[in-house]
């Protein structure tokens, strides 16, 4: 029948995606940052425990080519044996659109989010979509998850180990955004000898 999923959005209280660490939500608001007219995107680690989805890295992918194409599929490849040799999994799609003010609650069923998050499901089992908000200075994100058949906005927000301690961090990563280099797969199509996968120096 028709209520395919709704008893999920009955569940226990716990936020459904929590980050573990500053570092997640540090690599995605600093890839926005970079590329402030661009949209961008890229794919979270992590692990399911208990039904809660817990970000424990970010991966940005691109800030140029960022339809479902054959470069989307190496890079996500590549992110699939990182994982493998790392012990974690991915576990979502992140992305922040071109205008920072476009932040609707609306995901159509052709967006591209939508179609990116399915690539990543083929392989893996628990994949939620976070949007990044970064229309006002107070940065946050918005959440969908896999509710039966379909994606649904998580009612909860998204939850951090310490608020305060991630917004302190990412402000200090903001403010020597010109001195740290995130890099992302467009930026590895040009030199191959960035490290776009594990971006040390934003941890």
């Amino acid at each position: 029948g028709g209520s395919r999923g709704e008893v999920y959005t009955r569940g226990p209280v716990m936020a459904e995606v929590s980050f573990a660490s500053a570092k997640a939500p540090g690599k995605m608001v600093l890839h926005a940052a970079q590329h402030p007219y661009q949209a961008v995107n890229g794919v979270v680690l992590g692990r399911v425990e208990g039904g809660q989805t817990v970000v424990t890295d970010a991966v940005p992918c691109f800030h140029q080519h960022l339809a479902l194409t054959a470069m989307a599929e190496i890079a996500f490849a590549q992110i699939e044996q990182y994982c493998k040799d790392a012990g974690v999994a991915i576990v979502g799609y992140y992305f922040a659109r071109e205008r920072a003010e476009d932040v609707s609650d609306e995901l159509p069923e052709d967006d591209l989010a939508k179609r990116m998050a399915m690539k990543l499901k083929e392989n893996a089992k628990d994949v939620v979509i976070l949007m990044l908000d970064c229309s006002t200075a107070n940065w946050g994100f918005k959440a969908w998850v896999w509710s039966g058949d379909k994606w649904r906005q998580s009612p909860k927000p998204v939850a951090y180990s310490n608020e305060d301690a991630t917004r302190t961090h990412v402000g200090s990563l903001l403010k020597r955004a010109g001195q740290v280099e995130l890099h992302d797969f467009d930026d590895h199509l040009n030199d191959i000898t960035v490290d776009w996968i594990g971006n040390p120096a934003c941890d």
